[in-house]
Protein backbone atom coordinates (compact mmCIF):
# COMPACT_ATOMS: atom_id res chain seq x y z
CA UNK A 1 0.00 0.00 0.00
CA UNK A 2 1.65 3.31 -0.98
CA UNK A 3 1.14 6.34 1.02
CA UNK A 4 -1.27 7.74 -1.20
CA UNK A 5 -3.26 5.64 0.05
CA UNK A 6 -1.92 4.97 3.31
CA UNK A 7 -2.69 8.42 4.53
CA UNK A 8 -6.69 8.23 3.95
CA UNK A 9 -6.99 4.84 5.32
CA UNK A 10 -5.12 6.07 8.67
CA UNK A 11 -7.65 8.97 8.81
CA UNK A 12 -10.48 7.43 8.67
CA UNK A 13 -9.63 4.96 11.35
CA UNK A 14 -9.59 8.10 13.21
CA UNK A 15 -12.87 8.82 12.08
CA UNK A 16 -14.21 5.74 12.80
CA UNK A 17 -12.90 5.78 16.22
CA UNK A 18 -14.38 8.81 16.69
CA UNK A 19 -17.69 7.61 15.82
CA UNK A 20 -17.57 4.81 18.40
CA UNK A 21 -16.39 7.16 21.17
CA UNK A 22 -18.99 9.68 20.45
CA UNK A 23 -21.85 9.59 23.57
CA UNK A 24 -24.48 10.42 20.68
CA UNK A 25 -23.60 7.39 19.28
CA UNK A 26 -25.11 4.91 21.81
CA UNK A 27 -27.01 7.63 24.33
CA UNK A 28 -30.09 9.53 23.39
CA UNK A 29 -28.65 12.60 24.82
CA UNK A 30 -26.19 13.99 26.96
CA UNK A 31 -28.24 13.04 30.30
CA UNK A 32 -26.14 10.40 32.84
CA UNK A 33 -30.18 8.52 32.73
CA UNK A 34 -29.35 5.61 30.43
CA UNK A 35 -32.06 5.38 28.07
CA UNK A 36 -32.51 3.52 24.97
CA UNK A 37 -31.48 5.30 21.60
CA UNK A 38 -33.85 5.89 18.97
CA UNK A 39 -33.56 4.28 15.88
CA UNK A 40 -33.03 7.60 13.33
CA UNK A 41 -30.06 8.50 16.08
CA UNK A 42 -28.71 5.24 15.79
CA UNK A 43 -28.77 5.54 12.09
CA UNK A 44 -26.44 8.56 11.73
CA UNK A 45 -24.04 6.47 13.07
CA UNK A 46 -24.56 3.61 11.21
CA UNK A 47 -24.67 5.68 7.61
CA UNK A 48 -21.43 7.49 8.30
CA UNK A 49 -19.97 4.24 8.92
CA UNK A 50 -21.11 2.63 6.01
CA UNK A 51 -20.01 5.98 3.91
CA UNK A 52 -16.46 5.84 5.64
CA UNK A 53 -16.13 1.94 4.26
CA UNK A 54 -17.08 2.96 0.81
CA UNK A 55 -14.81 6.03 1.14
CA UNK A 56 -12.22 3.42 2.19
CA UNK A 57 -12.85 0.88 -1.20
CA UNK A 58 -12.68 3.86 -3.44
CA UNK A 59 -9.46 4.85 -2.04
CA UNK A 60 -8.04 0.90 -2.19
CA UNK A 61 -9.22 0.41 -5.84
CA UNK A 62 -7.25 3.94 -6.59
CA UNK A 63 -10.64 6.19 -7.04
CA UNK A 64 -9.02 9.10 -5.94
CA UNK A 65 -11.88 11.43 -7.99
CA UNK A 66 -14.76 9.27 -6.69
CA UNK A 67 -13.33 9.37 -2.97
CA UNK A 68 -12.63 12.71 -3.08
CA UNK A 69 -16.50 13.48 -3.49
CA UNK A 70 -17.50 10.88 -1.39
CA UNK A 71 -15.53 12.61 1.49
CA UNK A 72 -17.01 15.71 0.72
CA UNK A 73 -20.48 14.42 0.85
CA UNK A 74 -19.73 12.10 4.10
CA UNK A 75 -18.41 16.02 5.96
CA UNK A 76 -21.85 17.80 4.85
CA UNK A 77 -23.41 14.32 6.12
CA UNK A 78 -21.56 14.83 9.42
CA UNK A 79 -22.09 18.27 9.92
CA UNK A 80 -25.87 17.70 9.13
CA UNK A 81 -26.23 15.12 11.56
CA UNK A 82 -24.80 17.36 14.33
CA UNK A 83 -26.52 20.24 13.65
CA UNK A 84 -29.92 18.30 14.03
CA UNK A 85 -28.54 17.17 17.06
CA UNK A 86 -27.58 20.78 18.68
CA UNK A 87 -31.14 21.63 17.14
CA UNK A 88 -32.72 19.06 19.60
CA UNK A 89 -30.11 19.24 22.57
CA UNK A 90 -28.75 23.01 22.43
CA UNK A 91 -25.11 23.17 23.93
CA UNK A 92 -25.63 20.14 26.08
CA UNK A 93 -25.00 17.56 22.54
CA UNK A 94 -21.32 18.66 23.60
CA UNK A 95 -21.56 18.68 27.40
CA UNK A 96 -21.85 14.93 28.20
CA UNK A 97 -20.93 13.98 31.57
CA UNK A 98 -18.17 15.08 33.17
CA UNK A 99 -16.00 15.47 30.17
CA UNK A 100 -17.85 18.12 28.24
CA UNK A 101 -14.60 19.86 27.00
CA UNK A 102 -13.28 16.95 25.57
CA UNK A 103 -16.34 15.67 23.71
CA UNK A 104 -16.40 19.50 21.79
CA UNK A 105 -12.61 19.01 21.22
CA UNK A 106 -13.28 15.60 19.57
CA UNK A 107 -15.85 16.92 17.33
CA UNK A 108 -13.66 19.92 16.17
CA UNK A 109 -10.65 18.09 15.45
CA UNK A 110 -12.72 15.63 13.62
CA UNK A 111 -13.91 18.17 11.68
CA UNK A 112 -10.38 19.62 11.42
CA UNK A 113 -9.13 16.52 9.79
CA UNK A 114 -12.15 16.08 7.40
CA UNK A 115 -11.29 19.48 5.80
CA UNK A 116 -7.74 18.23 5.63
CA UNK A 117 -8.78 14.76 3.88
CA UNK A 118 -11.02 16.51 1.43
CA UNK A 119 -7.81 18.91 0.47
CA UNK A 120 -5.29 15.97 0.19
CA UNK A 121 -8.02 14.42 -2.11
CA UNK A 122 -8.14 17.13 -4.05
CA UNK A 123 -4.83 17.87 -4.46
CA UNK A 124 -3.77 14.19 -5.55
CA UNK A 125 -6.38 13.58 -7.94
CA UNK A 126 -5.40 17.31 -9.40
CA UNK A 127 -1.56 15.97 -9.66
CA UNK A 128 -2.37 13.03 -10.96
CA UNK A 129 -5.29 14.72 -13.65
CA UNK A 130 -1.72 17.17 -14.33
CA UNK A 131 0.12 14.16 -15.12
CA UNK A 132 -1.83 12.38 -17.35
CA UNK A 133 -2.27 15.66 -19.22
CA UNK A 134 1.86 16.25 -19.60
CA UNK A 135 2.20 12.49 -20.76
CA UNK A 136 -0.10 12.97 -23.15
Amino acid sequence: MNLRRFIPAVLVAVFLAGILVDPYTSARDGSDAIRRIPLWQLSFALLDIGFLFAFVALIIRDKSRGAFVLAIAETVYYLAGNALLYLRDGPDRYAHGLGGESNLCQHVTVVALRIALIVYLGFISRSRALGRLTRA
